[in-house]
């Protein structure tokens, strides 16, 4: 049996290679898909040459090589991600939940609370337009 393994090692990295498929579908992230194309190449390799710790070592540069890849072109930095979320509230309509003023108040946009400052005075429960992000505190002017 160990025998036919190491004559026939192409089997075990197909099967490493579903695994990592498996693993990558149970995720919501980029988590083992770099492995796949590693376990492939070092697959066909296996076909020829039969040293186990050459088949390793193409399989690991492959994997690093597509991880590489994968983050640089597929992840966007966290600071990206909430870039682009707080660009969409621009233009969004809030209720005041306080009064507003140059230092201080807060407003609901959607069902999230956020702090808000304007220029001059808004009272409670009027209607705001969002006119710009800063962190965690929203821009607004009177509708």
């Amino acid at each position: 049996m160990i025998e036919f393994i190491q004559n026939n090692f192409w089997i075990v990295w197909m099967i490493a290679a579903g695994g990592f498929l498996v693993i990558e579908a149970l995720t919501a992230g980029l988590v083992s898909i770099w492995f796949v194309p590693g376990a492939i190449i070092a697959a066909i390799l296996s076909v020829w040459v039969k040293n186990f710790y050459i088949q390793l070592t193409v399989f690991l540069v492959v994997s690093a090589i597509t991880m590489f890849l994968c983050k640089k072109f597929f992840k966007k930095s966290k600071s990206e991600k909430l870039a682009e979320t707080n660009d969409l509230l621009i233009g969004k309509t809030a209720t005041a939940k306080t009064d507003i003023n140059d230092t201080d108040g807060r407003v609901i946009v959607g069902d999230v609370y956020w702090n808000a400052v304007c220029d001059g005075e808004i009272k409670e429960g009027e209607y705001v337009t969002v006119t710009a992000v800063n962190g965690n505190t929203l821009t607004v002017t009177k509708r």
